[in-house]
């Protein structure tokens, strides 16, 4: 099958149960079913080239204005959105200690920020050099990304403290 998007696709698919999340650069968030049939869309604020992260349900997905949305899996509705100072052009990702779950996301404005998955309420900043672009790795409780700084960012999830940044 294929499908045709209303703009280019930068981003790639993301698939939770038989479900398909991919976005454009006109703003369109799609969700298709295993055969390329469109179930619901969203209109975000602007271009997106990251993927989304799908968790519990809910499709986070960040666009170059700088705004995360939490969308719900079932039918695209908003549940919350976030707004960064500067576009998002790396995916989400998620760290728990088994009672909270935390989105971590960068963008151009520098900071790394960490979010309360269910709320979007932001819990802490973390400011590196400059624009982060990439998806963050996560290890245990440490975040692990690079910047545009050059530098290779250690910081705790729990406090938002940096650990360490190594020169690359």
């Amino acid at each position: 099958w294929t499908f045709q998007a209303s703009d280019q696709l930068k981003s790639s698919p993301v698939i939770h149960n038989n479900r398909i999340v991919i976005a454009d650069t006109g703003g369109m968030v799609y969700c298709l079913d295993g055969q390329g049939r469109k179930i619901w869309t969203y209109a975000a604020g602007n271009s997106i080239e990251a993927p989304a992260l799908i968790l519990e349900n809910t499709v986070y997905i960040g666009d170059l204005s700088g705004t995360l949305y939490a969308l719900s899996l079932a039918d695209g509705s908003l549940r919350w959105k976030y707004e960064a100072d500067n576009q998002i052009m790396g995916a989400p990702n998620w760290w728990t200690d088994g009672r909270q779950t935390r989105l971590l996301v960068g963008s151009y404005d520098f900071y790394l920020h960490c979010l309360d998955a269910g709320t979007g309420r932001l819990i802490w900043q973390y400011e590196a050099s400059n624009y982060l672009h990439a998806t963050v790795g996560i290890a245990g409780n440490m975040a692990v990304f690079g910047g545009c700084d050059g530098l290779l960012h250690v910081v705790d999830i729990v406090s938002g403290r940096g650990l360490r940044a190594v020169e690359l």
